[in-house]
């Protein structure tokens, strides 16, 4: 596939990282003072909100339901996150990504990384998963933001396996207030400036309008209830992220892939304003072939998944931050690759070139764990073997550039 032109995603994030390097200069010259954390007043929907997206699988757009283990009891109360220094130097460094290697393929860790951040697993484990998942050029680190010390041990050994990193972050707390859970995720930025390197992914908070703060303070249509109040939080994440990037002086950070169901993206919900602010990324958490074990039928879902999204947003550049298959069945492994392999021939013979990135959901895990769709079996006592299918997504990636 043709990716990009040469004025495209890596030239966006630069000016962009410039451009907030710039304002921060000049809030410190103006004022005499940092920058202070930024707030956003909600318009409506009762307040300022937030937390923890990624607990709740999508409902809107037709997509099945994925469980995933919460690491706490949700709580409305506000809770600080520690600050912790940064892990060591990673011993590896990541072959630097060019123009032309512009799309982000990744392998998911939620089961692990998310799921097991509070019973804190050993390096050894952590090292294990990271290296077996490392089929692309990303694996996403998912630690809540309670977890920062747990967050820079998957972050090291995500270096380690020279892949760049792809944050999906949340909370614990999955009803947070959103002004607080923005304060947090700049002061957990600003406070371990040695976990974001140029090339890494910040997703702020993965798939936020399933957040219970909607439904609390917007009524039972949940963030639909308040689009403004949903489009400015997720609008605030990219500007907190760049803004305390810019406040430690990092570049080449990628921000604003902030993940959504497909409803979200695509039925009006999702405002322009909103992916502007976001880089011109719109990022879709989608599972089209789920239940279907005829590969063509599986592809041609997959087809009219991607350009339902195109149509709707035909000037954004398009990212997968969830995919995986099955979550509904216990396939076998000719199953699996057969419906993959035909979905990725499709979508490689359609020339997607708004197509610039994929996070397969997930790696580690079992179908007690929130859905069959692992690429990896095995355990974190016993370790993870590779399933036949982690060579189908490692060759989609390949072709794609990644």
């Amino acid at each position: 596939m043709s990716r990009r032109d040469p004025l495209s995603v890596r030239h966006r994030i630069a000016l962009a990282a410039c451009l907030a390097a710039l304002a921060v200069c000049l809030a410190v010259f103006a004022t005499g003072s940092a920058m202070p954390v930024q707030e956003v007043q909600l318009a409506s929907g009762g307040g300022t909100a937030h937390g923890g997206g990624d607990n709740a699988k999508a409902t809107a757009g037709g997509q099945p339901t994925r469980t995933d283990s919460a690491t706490s009891t949700p709580n409305s109360t506000p809770k600080s996150t520690p600050t912790q220094a940064p892990s060591a130097t990673p011993v590896t460094t990541p072959t630097p990504l060019q123009q032309a290697d512009v799309f982000f393929a990744s392998v998911d860790t939620m089961k692990l990384s998310k799921d097991e951040a509070a019973s804190r697993l050993t390096p050894g484990q952590i090292a294990n998963a990271v290296a077996q998942s490392a089929i692309g050029n990303y694996v996403t680190n998912d630690v809540p933001m309670e977890y920062p010390a747990v967050m820079g041990e998957w972050t090291a050994a995500i270096r380690s396996a020279g892949e760049y990193v792809w944050y999906r972050m949340g909370t614990s707390q999955h009803c947070l207030d959103r002004t607080v859970y923005l304060a947090e995720l700049h002061n957990l930025i600003v406070s371990n400036p040695g976990y974001w390197h140029a090339g890494d992914i910040i997703d702020g908070d993965a798939e936020n309008e399933n957040s219970c703060y909607w439904t609390e303070h917007c009524g039972a249509r949940g963030p639909y209830g308040c689009p403004q109040a949903f489009n400015a939080f997720t609008s605030a994440l990219t500007e907190t992220e760049d803004a305390a990037l810019a406040q430690l002086g990092i570049t080449g950070v990628i921000t604003g892939v902030h993940s959504t169901d497909p409803g979200t993206a695509t039925d009006g919900l999702l405002a322009a304003s909103t992916v502007q602010s976001d880089h011109n990324f719109v990022t879709v958490d989608a599972y089209p072939d789920q239940g279907i074990s005829d590969p063509a039928t599986a592809a041609a879902k997959w087809i009219n998944q991607l350009n339902a999204i195109h149509d709707a947003w035909p000037n954004a550049e398009v990212v997968i931050g969830e995919s995986g298959y099955d979550l509904s069945n216990d396939v076998s492994d000719g199953t699996q690759v057969a419906v993959l392999s035909a979905e990725y021939h499709a979508i490689e013979s359609a020339h997607m070139t708004w197509l610039i990135g994929w996070n397969y959901w997930v790696g580690p895990g079992d179908c007690a764990g929130g859905g069959c769709a692992h690429l990896l079996d095995g355990s974190v006592a016993a370790g993870w073997t590779r399933r036949p299918a982690a060579a189908t997504v490692a060759s989609f990636y390949s072709a794609e550039g990644g």
